[in-house]
Formats: structure tokens, C-alpha cells, sequence
């Protein structure tokens, strides 16, 4: 679920391990990383991944309810924090 492209992004934000992940949650590992990053159009698919690698799941198999939480959380946080450029750049993947 994390490749070394998020491996990095999340170093980057002082998560260096599964326990720093779990101990930091998935959405607020999420929301530093919007903050850290304010170029990029960071999208839910990266809650998917952290969630998916906390629970040892692949993301595709994630509820349905999870993922729509996810989306709703990242959709509201774009609203809030919004992203330095209009342009969509894909991050991470």
C-alpha cells in the first residue's frame, strides 16, 4: 500500500513507521501532508493507502462506507485548506 513515493512524503512529516502512523491517525497524517505539500492536489486514494497498510488490507478492499468517509474528509479538508495551485498534479502515484 505505501510505495517509496509516500514512504519519503511521510518521512518527510516525521512518520517513519507503521507505530508513528497508527499513533498519529490515518486522517491527521493525511492533513500534514496537504499542509506540507500546499502544491499538490494530494487525493483520498492516499487515505486508502495509509488505511489499507494500517489495517493490512489492500485498498481495493476497503468498505465502501470507509472510502466514502474518506472522500468526504478529504473533500472538506480541500475546502478548508485549499491547494496553492488550481492545476491538478498527481502526487505520490
Amino acid at each position: 500500500n505505501i510505495g517509496k513515493k509516500i514512504a519519503q512524503a511521510l518521512r518527510n512529516i516525521g512518520i517513519f513507521s507503521p507505530a508513528d502512523l497508527e499513533k498519529t491517525g490515518v486522517e491527521e497524517v493525511y492533513v500534514r501532508l496537504r499542509l506540507k505539500n500546499p502544491e499538490r492536489d494530494i487525493c483520498a486514494c492516499v487515505l486508502y493507502s495509509l488505511y489499507g497498510a494500517l489495517q493490512g488490507i489492500p485498498w481495493n478492499k476497503i468498505p465502501k462506507k470507509k472510502k466514502a468517509d474518506f472522500r468526504d474528509f478529504s473533500a472538506e479538508l480541500a475546502r478548508e485548506i485549499p491547494f496553492a495551485s488550481k492545476k491538478r498534479i498527481k502526487f505520490l502515484f
